[in-house]
């Protein structure tokens, strides 16, 4: 589903909605085992591709950052929710239960975004992070360049994943980066910068790197 046109986001989320209710069938039973990493991942992981497409965002986006912009409320408290509701209500009623287990839901993902200790962002992690910034296809769309091709890659879409993960002018950089980190995956590398001070740092160093090469090149190639 493309980010640029197609469905609205309140389509796109009312197919999310629905893909919901199938992970989640069964979930007053199972929703414990979410507790396990290696489980809420896997579930995760099918709820991370429906926000990116509600927000219309780039894969660089981190599942944390993406579900508070599409405004979806991560699968496993949403499972303990569904318990908990399920396990009060013939005590204080179906519509209380259900209040008082969102209640508790919404406490939870508050406090879990809120817990990271380390990492500040800045002008280069943003775009980074977002998609937002010295990337032709968001040029292209705000109007300031004719096309969403990569300036040094013909035929190819400069979108954020393209610039930092695949675009052979910044191989050197990356190389440089995944000597200090391993190997980079858009689908954990944020998460890993929140694990760790230290990778954070390198990807903002990393981040940084690129996009003072690029950029000037790329207003050289709009201006000519």
């Amino acid at each position: 589903m493309a980010n640029v046109g197609g469905p609205t986001a309140k389509k796109r989320r009312l197919l999310m909605s629905v893909t919901d209710s199938i992970i989640l069938y069964g979930c007053e039973i199972w929703a414990d085992a979410l507790q396990k990493e290696i489980y809420r991942k896997v579930v995760a992981s099918v709820q991370r591709r429906g926000a990116l497409m509600i927000a219309s965002a780039y894969r660089t986006v981190s599942e944390p950052a993406v579900l508070v912009i599409a405004g979806v409320m991560p699968i496993d408290l949403r499972a303990t929710e569904r318990k908990t509701a399920n396990s009060t209500m013939e005590e204080v009623g179906a519509k209380e239960a259900k209040a008082r287990a969102r209640i508790q839901a919404m406490q939870r993902w508050q406090e879990r975004w809120m817990a990271r200790k380390h990492g500040e962002v800045n002008y280069y992690l943003t775009q980074f992070l977002t998609g937002h910034g010295y990337f032709c296809s968001y040029l292209h769309k705000m109007g300031k360049v004719d096309n969403a091709t990569c300036i040094y890659e013909e035929f190819t879409v400069d979108d954020a994943y393209h610039t930092f993960f695949e675009c052979t002018r910044f191989d050197a950089e990356r190389r440089v980066l995944e000597d200090q980190i391993g190997h980079l995956d858009p689908d954990t590398i944020v998460e890993a910068m929140i694990r760790s001070q230290d990778v954070w740092n390198k990807v903002e160093v990393f981040v940084r790197a690129v996009l003072l090469l690029k950029k000037p090149e790329l207003d050289r190639h709009i201006k000519g």
